[in-house]
């Protein structure tokens, strides 16, 4: 289940960082912004839209915002993809193997 997590937030970070320069890629996930200004603006969330169905709620755009969105500031705010897998690999770690 692990591996399948991490699958996702990194094809999620090479999606987000290629946005702007693909049209396909700036469709498939939306940042978070509020109506109002609040201190999640300056997160760097993705919307996670309301899902009707169980099966719904399984597909990658919303897997990927609810797991982008349950990561650590620090790392979502990383500038490139390797630096990213670096903290990213770190994070999962100190979870898997508490000390």
């Amino acid at each position: 289940m692990i591996i399948i997590i991490i699958i996702i937030i990194i094809i999620t970070v090479i999606v987000i960082s290629k946005a702007p320069s693909n049209h396909y890629y700036s469709t498939t996930h939306t940042t978070h912004n509020p109506s109002r200004s609040l201190r999640s603006s300056s997160q760097h969330l993705l919307s996670v839209g309301n899902m009707r169905t169980v099966l719904s709620s399984r597909c990658f755009k919303h897997s990927a915002a609810l797991n982008w969105n349950d990561l650590p500031y620090d790392i979502r705010a990383c500038d490139s993809v390797n630096v990213f897998k670096r903290k990213l690999k770190t994070h999962l770690f100190s979870i898997a193997y508490p000390t």
